[in-house]
């Protein structure tokens, strides 16, 4: 019998897929029609332990949601709904922990609700598991009033029919008095819900925290109109009132229902309407002669209201066709990069960036499809051409979100981080500190999410050599994590190796190896032993026992890792190319030539394949294939594949990478050991400079570049220099307290 797994704290715990589950009265609804249960809690006995899953509603964004609690257990970072044949991932939102029970909440975008109400087939893929979703009940749950005989509890947050009708049934009125207070509140009121409605039907409301934030706002400024308005009488006014009530609840109920804006722009235009319009009573407090004048002009203004009503109309609806073609090709364009068919991604992206364009340049839809296609040229190392997306991204958000939200930060983010791939550092430092700043002002200074900024911050110290400043910024996201996420979290894991990551350049490998095997006790413990996360945490204790000599040790660890990854994301997958890598550099340096050149080469073949052959990740491959052929004298098929390396850096990365000086120092060691020292030495000299000025004067490469060209020095007979040039690498290394790197 086919079985699936669920983690369940430090226990993994296996059920069967069929009848043998334990339900305490199979799906049902609850909570007055907001709650699915599709699995009951079981903690007895132990082999037979299981977590209660439900589907339910967020209360204050009306946000679909799949929840999984037990006592015990520990989050997974995703989660899978499969409907139709397809697959849709569904991260993790929120997870809290209680001495009872722990919860992990997972939102659901509105596409893949749409899908569950629609289609007659959907199941919940959870660790391996496969719950199906019962159609009729979840239709009860996430679209109360759609599923036919069946009563449900209303919700707060109305479905897409009762919110329509409510709509028609407020917008008729009649002849009243509409008090100037009342129209000046009415008026800002129509203001705020316009602006939350555009922004939201423009964005898609990726981040429920802003949207929740915004909808607070704007509670208070319609509460205002309605406060004021309690007195006023009338149709018209009660038709107002009501009208405006309504959209409320729409913006509330969003994403609960599939897209409300058409209804929801609708009524808006009512109300506007109805304020424009003055009552028979209004009209005849005015003076007799501006009374004739506007009597005599109202048919006209009447009809040019009208033409503008039916203008606003026609434009409403393109907005919203424009917006669901645009997250069309989003989706198609997300799909295709998971996939990693990145030509059908750019293409899809484009278009979507042109539908984006459609509905204004300074649109956020632009922004958000400038961030992805941004994102997608630098997973291809198409760097040159992702700044100017990056940029304009950033300029749009800061314009129309202002320059302290969180989406900036995520732009400012993402230019840095290409700055940090280029080795622009300096440039790359004072973004990722300005994200920070937004971050920690607007999340809070013990917030995830500020984890991750310190962590990006601390890595480009630590490229730069400047331990003292990446350790307390390392340590700080640790301690954030482990205090918001619990001990035990994947992304404590993630927070350890980073540390020890910091450690291990150092030399500090007493410290780095219990931080490295805590991390890869919590991987294995939370999402289990044969989940990627494992696998990178196998490598990096592989890695700080490759960095000591201890081969033994480091090598089952680093099979251990391709197994894995092999498994979990295929033969021909990216990261499987990297594992390779650190098997065979394992291979090398034992002088195990014969067992490490088929793993280079196999590695160098993925990476031209799913990278494309202008990728610095290939120019690193060509390097290492090269450096083994150095290695066994092989200089006549080490040189070429050197300069091709070189090539494909300095067209990528830029004339000023380290990983330029990387293959230039190489080059120049090939030609010193045929005695070729003419042309070695302009590229030793190149390769210092580049170092010097990318890392700074006394990083620990610059030590190994200052040593080899000491080298050629004393071979040409000029001891002097090379004296100055050796005490100068010595002085660096004692400043750190480790050895020379090893080339």
């Amino acid at each position: 019998m086919k079985q699936g797994a669920v983690l369940v704290g430090a226990l993994l715990v296996v059920f069967p897929l069929g009848s043998a589950r334990v339900l305490a009265a199979g799906p049902r609804v609850t909570d007055q029609g907001h709650t699915l249960i599709l699995l009951d809690e079981v903690r007895e006995p132990q082999d037979k332990r299981q977590p209660r899953i439900t589907l339910t509603e967020d209360r204050m964004t009306g946000g679909r949601q799949v929840r999984i609690a037990g006592h015990g257990i520990a989050p997974l970072r995703e989660i899978t709904t499969v409907c139709g044949g397809r697959n849709w991932r569904i991260g993790l939102s929120d997870f809290r922990q209680t001495p009872e029970t722990n919860v992990a909440t997972y939102d659901v975008p509105g596409d893949v609700v749409t899908q569950a109400l629609n289609l007659p087939e959907c199941s919940l893929l959870i660790a391996g598991a496969r719950i199906p979703i019962p159609r009729d009940l979840v239709l009860a749950v996430w679209a109360p009033g759609q599923r036919g005989g069946m009563t449900t509890a209303s919700s707060s947050a109305p479905t897409a029919t009762s919110a329509e009708s409510c709509a028609v049934r407020t917008l008729g009125g009649g002849p009243s008095r509409i008090s100037p207070g009342e129209r000046i509140k009415a008026v800002k009121a129509i203001e705020a819900l316009g602006a939350l409605r555009d922004w939201a039907n423009g964005s898609q409301i990726k981040d429920r925290v802003d949207y929740a934030s915004r909808l607070a706002n704007t509670d208070k400024v319609v509460g205002d109109y309605l406060a004021a308005a309690q007195g006023d009488q009338g149709e018209l006014a009660s038709a107002i009132r009501a009208a405006m009530t309504c959209f409320h609840k729409a913006l509330h109920a969003w994403p609960s229902v599939n897209e409300p804006w058409s209804y929801a722009a609708e009524t808006l235009r009512g109300i506007e309407r109805s304020l424009n319009v003055k009552s028979r009573a209004e009209r005849e407090e005015e003076e007799p002669a501006r009374r004739m004048e506007l009597e005599a002009k109202q048919p006209e203004a009447e009809q040019r209201e009208a033409t503008n009503q039916e203008a606003q109309a026609k434009a409403s609806e393109a907005a919203v066709a424009q917006g669901d073609l645009w997250e069309r090709h989003m989706s198609a364009a997300t799909q295709a990069y998971r996939q990693r068919r990145y030509a059908e991604a750019e293409k899809s992206l484009r278009e979507a960036l042109k539908e984006a364009e459609r509905l204004g340049p300074e649109h956020p839809a632009v922004a958000t499809t400038l961030n992805y296609l941004g994102g997608l040229y630098g997973t291809q190392g198409r760097y040159a051409e992702v700044e100017p997306l990056i940029k304009r991204a950033l300029a749009i958000r800061e314009k129309a979100l202002g320059p302290e939200h969180p989406d900036v930060a995520a732009s400012l983010h993402g230019l840095a981080l290409l700055y940090q791939a280029r080795a622009q550092y300096a440039a790359a430092e004072p973004l990722y500190k300005r994200a920070l700043g937004i971050l920690e002002k607007a999340r809070g200074p013990a917030h995830p999410q500020v984890a991750t900024s310190l962590d990006s911050l601390a890595d480009v110290y630590r490229a730069q050599g400047r331990y003292a400043q990446a350790e307390p910024l390392y340590k700080r996201a640790l301690a954030i994590r482990e205090k918001a996420l619990g001990p035990e979290h994947p992304d404590v894991a993630t927070s350890l190796n980073s540390l020890a990551d910091a450690y291990r350049a150092q030399g500090r490998y007493a410290q780095a190896e219990p931080l490295h095997k805590r991390a890869l006790a919590i991987a294995e413990k939370a999402l289990g032993p044969e989940d990627s996360q494992v696998a990178t945490s196998l490598n990096s204790l592989a890695e700080l026992y490759r960095a000591q000599g201890r081969y033994a040790e480091a090598e089952p660890l680093y099979k251990r890792a391709l197994g894995i990854l092999e498994k979990a994301l295929g033969l021909a997958h990216p990261d499987v190319a990297a594992s390779l890598n650190n098997l065979a550099v394992v291979y090398r340096a034992q002088g195990r030539y014969a067992e490490a050149e088929p793993l280079y080469k196999r590695a160098l073949g993925i990476r031209k394949r799913a990278l494309g052959p202008a990728h610095p990740d290939v120019a690193a491959s060509l390097n290492n294939l090269a450096d083994l052929y150095d290695a066994q004298g092989r200089y006549a098929q080490a040189e070429p594949l050197y300069k091709q390396a070189l090539g494909i850096q300095e067209k990528a990365l830029g004339p000023a990478h380290p990983d330029l000086a990387t293959s230039l120092n190489n080059l120049a060691v090939l030609y010193g050991r045929q005695g070729r020292y003419a042309q070695a030495e302009p590229l030793l000299k190149q390769a210092l400079g580049i170092r010097e000025q990318a890392l700074g004067p006394a990083h620990p490469d610059v030590v190994q570049s200052l040593e080899n060209y000491a080298a050629l020095l004393r071979k040409t007979g000029r001891q002097a220099e090379a004296d100055q040039l050796q005490a100068r690498a010595k002085a660096i290394q004692a400043k750190h307290g480790q050895e020379n790197p090893k080339k």
